[in-house]
């Protein structure tokens, strides 16, 4: 009996590692969303916190299953069918420009050659606020051809709570400041909270971003996800384990997530 088990239970696991290995399908590219890195006490208290002991075991498990780590601009192309996708694509996104990034994050992806987007809030970055990265230190990473800069607001506030004149100033000024401080076009956008709505979207689209993200399938609500409401994965100190981690970026749980939210 107990060999049987352990029979049935080797097959098992022979068959999830294939499954695995197969995803995610060409065209099927996970986006992961981080914040912050912090210690074990921070990310025990908010899922936006991840330790830095756990997000390099992430990179590295990236390498160990091959995934390809793609820029926003390639992710972009393959997403208007511009390029072919090769499969086992993965974009990896950071919301806030929070100075861990500077501090920890990056490393560790220089080291591995991985390509990110930071989305970034004007008005913290003028004042280095609210943790915010320094314009200096902004200017310092984005030397690297590894950095793709982009928008999130001016003040970070929930959009569909916002009239539409400050709407508009949150929007495209804080792309005109952005462009204006670092000399490149921001041409990725980032809805604070995952909050957005049509009036929202184009605003975004007004102001000339060619696409916008927001965060879980739920927050689609109603709507489609299309060019300006693209979903991603939330990472954190929970998603440590490598069997959620690997089922995280082999497109298992958004596209379970995506056909949950299609049935509400």
């Amino acid at each position: 009996m107990i060999k049987k088990i352990m029979t049935t239970s080797l097959a098992l696991l022979i068959l999830a590692s294939a499954i695995f290995l197969m995803l995610p399908l060409p065209g099927d590219i996970s986006i992961l969303m981080y914040h912050f890195a912090g210690s074990e006490e921070e990310s025990s208290k908010s899922n936006n916190t991840i330790t830095l002991q756990s997000f390099k075991t992430q990179m590295k498990y990236l390498r160990w299953f091959r995934y390809h780590v793609i820029s926003m601009e390639e992710y972009e192309q393959i997403h208007l069918k511009k390029k072919a996708p090769r499969g086992r694509e993965v974009v990896l996104t950071f919301d806030d420009g929070n100075q861990s990034y500077f501090t920890e994050f990056f490393p560790v992806l220089e080291s591995y050659g991985y390509p990110s987007t930071i989305f970034l809030i004007s008005e913290s970055v003028k004042h280095q606020s609210n943790g915010s990265m320094s314009e200096e230190m902004i200017k310092v990473i984005m030397k690297s051809p590894l950095v793709t800069l982009a928008g999130h607001t001016k003040t970070h506030p929930f959009l569909t709570e916002v009239s539409p004149d400050p709407l508009k100033d949150e929007v495209m000024q804080s792309k005109k400041d952005l462009e204006t401080m670092f000399g490149r076009p921001m041409d990725y956008f980032s809805y604070p909270f995952g909050d957005f709505n049509e009036l929202v979207m184009k605003a975004v689209q007004d102001a000339g971003y060619l696409l916008a993200f927001t965060t879980s399938p739920k927050k689609l609500k109603h709507l489609k996800e299309s060019l300006f409401s693209i979903t991603r994965i939330k990472m954190g100190e929970s998603n440590k384990n490598p069997v959620i981690f690997l089922a995280m970026t082999s497109g298992i749980y958004q596209n379970f997530k995506r056909w949950r939210q299609s049935l509400r």
